[in-house]
């Protein structure tokens, strides 16, 4: 699937691309982001459970140091989900970055 997200940063405004992929057999999802500077993101995701969906993105190497995200999206209704994130910085712990909820409008 591909799709695209309008963000509205304040006073910036940018658009998203992503593709989302599954393999029915071993349920690994894969979801690919890239922004309108071009920067992409690639992440991995395990959706063995109905509940929750963690992720682990591609390292990503900028200004000398080693960054990975860590996601997990929690599925609260059939219309809407939370998305927590973490980061490491060269291979440290995880820290938390926060949570976004969202739910689907008609």
């Amino acid at each position: 699937m591909t799709g695209r997200i309008d963000n509205d940063a304040g006073s910036r405004k940018y658009q998203d691309t992503v593709k989302i992929g599954l393999d029915p057999d071993t349920n690994l999802l894969v979801y690919v982001e890239r922004r309108s500077d071009g920067f992409e993101l690639a992440s991995l995701g395990n959706w063995r459970s109905p509940i929750a969906i963690p992720f682990l993105t591609s390292p990503v190497r900028v200004d000398g140091k080693t960054y990975q995200l860590r996601r997990v999206i929690s599925v609260i209704s059939n219309t809407a989900f939370e998305v927590t994130e973490e980061i490491s910085v060269d291979g440290s712990a995880f820290k938390r970055l926060g949570k976004a909820h969202y739910t689907k409008t008609q």
